[in-house]
């Protein structure tokens, strides 16, 4: 059964062959799609002196990242953005500047489905930009995974990363790691900060060698990129954004099932269906009330979008919560 965050109509549905036969029941388990269009991005930057050859790369840098995100399925996803240094002494602090109201940007859907909410004057890439020029001045070590996990706990990230979604974390160095724990401990608390470790993702940029670095993209396979920074185009450092964020996919659709008052608009259907959740690896299973006897909450059958003999099935206002649903079930059909 499926398992998705609180959303008006789900539909889910798979293709089955529709033989002329006696009636007959057909099982069906149809996996959720999470279209999560939410995305918090972290850039933690090395501020030390090693830094300063490659400073006004990175900032100029700011205006190909926003258009590699811009090519996301839809446009530009619900974005969180926040910089922070990469220097302990700043406590995990994010920056602020002038361009921005708060301490990251935020650029969001507004409810109309075709306006944006932003706090930010000017571009996105300006601002962006601002807030990667965080100097070459820090002590002569850089320590971003350090700071990457004190950034989490800092009152300055308060209502920046969002819980339920995706997170991409964007290493910019001119030197390795040099934080004092072990590389798998931050791997760990980074995967952990997710209610589904898939949301977590990494992108280096970095001159090598750099071990921990590396050792940290290790830990996150087919959810992470590596970019040189002395390469020429530094842009496709996010090409992990439109990866991640996509529409769902097409509806398929099922065996119509059998309807048992065919003069009764709406069925009642002969179906048996659960959603599936699963939160944090707790998997819990929700028996789901038909429409004809409870107008929200329920599934109900809409034949409008298959070919005849076939329908999809939907979730009206059902309370998902979690990730990777799934609908499994059966019904009888003619």
């Amino acid at each position: 059964m499926s398992r998705a965050s609180a959303i008006s109509i789900l539909a889910f549905a798979a293709c089955v062959s529709n033989a002329p036969t006696t009636s007959h029941v057909e099982t069906f388990d149809l996996p959720g799609f999470n279209a999560n269009r939410d995305l918090d991005v972290l850039f933690v930057v090395d501020a030390s002196a090693a830094m300063a050859p490659y400073r006004s790369k990175v900032t100029s840098s700011a205006a190909a990242w926003i258009n590699v995100m811009n090519t996301a399925s839809g446009g530009l996803p619900n974005v969180h953005i926040g910089v922070v240094a990469a220097d302990v002494a700043g406590r995990g602090e994010l920056r602020a500047v002038p361009e921005i109201t708060g301490q990251f940007i935020s650029d969001q859907l507004a409810g109309d489905g075709i306006t944006r909410t932003t706090n930010y004057t000017g571009t996105l890439a300006a601002s962006l930009s601002a807030m990667l020029d965080v100097g070459a001045s820090a002590s002569a070590t850089t320590q971003p995974l350090e700071v990457t996990t004190l950034t989490f706990d800092n009152p300055t990230s308060a209502g920046f990363i969002r819980r339920t979604a995706n997170l991409l974390i964007v290493l910019v160095a001119a030197q390795d790691d040099a934080s004092p724990h072990l590389v798998e401990t931050y791997a760990r608390t980074l995967a952990e900060s997710k209610i589904d470790p898939a949301e977590a993702l990494v992108a280096g940029i970095y001159a090598d060698p750099a071990p921990r670095l590396d050792a940290l993209l290790a830990a996150f396979p087919n959810r992470r990129t590596f970019t040189s920074i002395d390469a020429a185009d530094l842009g496709p450092a996010l090409v992990l954004v439109p990866e991640v964020v996509r529409d769902p996919p097409p509806v398929p659709c099922i065996t119509h099932p059998l309807d048992l008052d065919p003069q009764t608009p709406g069925g009642p259907y002969d179906c048996s269906v659960t959603a599936v959740a699963n939160s944090a690896g707790l998997v819990t299973e929700t028996l789901v009330q038909p429409c004809f006897r409870q107008s929200n909450g329920c599934w109900t059958i809409d034949e409008s979008s298959c070919p005849s003999g076939f329908a999809t099935l939907q979730l009206r206002t059902f309370p998902l919560t979690g990730n990777r649903p799934h609908l499994k079930g059966e019904c009888v059909v003619p």
